[in-house]
């Protein structure tokens, strides 16, 4: 049906298109910052979900096994970050940082996206599913179709991500800056609901 390479890009395109804790930071950041800032939230995510595209791809089990045995120690961290984060969204101001205070943050970002990816092994189970439902079973055949898929998935990620801070930059210039500190405390108070979740499930 598809050449692994378009498989990739409509699996990583797809499967990055739901709005949780990730969109939202994304959009947090682009509404504040601009839309570089906000593309760094994806970057973590994208990284993550390159790790599933190659167990998809090269059929690495024992990474997938390692994953989903220690899915709970990787949930502290990641609900850790986004909780700071989210303290952070509520306190930010509707103003650039200083260059180090950006960058400092866009790696927190990055890190907090990655950490959240990798401690939700079910999304290799997305990635099954869609990959399945294009008919790619079949056309991973050898070592150049797994890394046409993983390039694929890289780059249908990126291009969601692109797109979704690229809208929430679109929209940072529509509002005034009161508007956007209450988004920025609208966000915030999502991300500190989604890490106590993630604390929740590591508990229970």
């Amino acid at each position: 049906m598809f050449d692994p390479l378009t498989q990739g890009f409509l699996v990583g395109f797809v499967v990055s298109m739901p709005i949780g804790p990730i969109g939202l930071l994304c959009i947090q950041r682009s509404l504040s910052h601009g839309w570089l800032r906000g593309v760094s939230a994806g970057f973590g995510a994208t990284a993550a979900d390159l790790i599933y595209a190659c167990l998809l791809g090269f059929g690495i089990t024992f990474i997938n096994d390692f994953l989903t045995e220690w899915a709970v120690w990787l949930r502290l961290p990641a609900a850790a970050l986004l909780l700071f984060l989210g303290y952070r969204a509520i306190r930010t101001p509707a103003v650039e940082e200083d260059a180090a205070a950006a960058g400092s943050s866009a790696r927190a970002t990055a890190a907090a996206t990655f950490s959240l990816m990798l401690s939700n092994p079910l999304t290799l189970v997305g990635f099954t599913a869609v990959f399945a439902a294009l008919g790619g079973a079949t056309r991973i055949t050898g070592t150049v179709s797994a890394v046409l898929l993983v390039v694929g998935v890289a780059l249908g990620c990126l291009l969601w991500w692109s797109m979704l801070a690229g809208a929430a930059t679109i929209l940072r210039t529509r509002f005034r800056p009161a508007v956007l500190v209450w988004m920025n405390r609208v966000t915030g108070i999502g991300l500190i609901a989604f890490s106590l979740w993630l604390l929740l499930k590591s508990i229970l």
